[in-house]
């Protein structure tokens, strides 16, 4: 077990399986540094939040682009 699954499962165990109430009509931008712990927590924690959409980036470029994205809608 990698320290990536490790992180994921403290998560995990600490996250109240109950959704939140529906929140599809929301998103959630995150700015990371790894991208498959961005990748690993938008499948962990999307359902828990109520189905936001979530975006998650690795970059302050990408982070600008889906702020500007968001802002044309």
């Amino acid at each position: 077990m990698n320290s990536r699954d490790i992180l994921i499962g403290h998560i995990s165990d600490g996250i109240d399986n109950k959704q939140v109430g529906d929140n599809s009509n929301k998103s959630i931008l995150a700015r990371g540094c790894d991208p498959e712990m961005g990748r690993r927590a938008i499948e962990l924690l999307t359902p828990v939040l109520g189905n936001p959409e979530m975006v998650s980036v690795t970059n302050d470029d990408d982070f600008i682009k889906e702020l500007q994205k968001k802002k044309k809608l």
